[in-house]
């Protein structure tokens, strides 16, 4: 996409703001139309495409970065995500965590003095 080229922001039709700066634009405008942006859902695929709710389905199913996330038999069914747009809903959280391996507090040198902003063997790069 030309970084030059020019979008309509979905929050005010009036808006025209070069891509690169689309983004930012994005925020600042859902934060100055708090009404609007509640009708407004985000695409999972692509954070610049806002889509009104009676169409979020729709969009799901045809966004061209939704397709770049499929493979499989070529006619996009497959997606190496699991994610089924026509049944898009936050999954709740069961609890369940992996385990870690990793011990923080293993090897853990205790002889060692807290951190005291400029105290220490260094200080500006010269030893004390």
């Amino acid at each position: 996409m030309d970084s030059n080229q020019l979008l309509v922001c979905p929050y005010d039709q009036s808006h025209r703001i070069r891509s690169s700066r689309f983004p930012y634009h994005l925020v600042k405008c859902r934060n100055n139309h708090p009404e609007l942006a509640r009708t407004i859902k985000i695409c999972p695929f692509n954070a610049r495409h806002r889509i009104h709710k009676p169409e979020f389905k729709h969009h799901l199913l045809h966004c061209e970065d939704g397709k770049s996330a499929t493979e499989g038999n070529g006619q996009g069914t497959e997606s190496k995500y699991s994610f089924d747009p026509t049944n898009f809903a936050p999954q709740p959280d069961n609890g369940e965590r992996l385990p870690c391996a990793e011990n923080w507090d293993e090897g853990e040198d205790e002889a060692s003095s807290p951190f005291i902003f400029g105290e220490g063997k260094f200080l500006n790069g010269k030893k004390v």
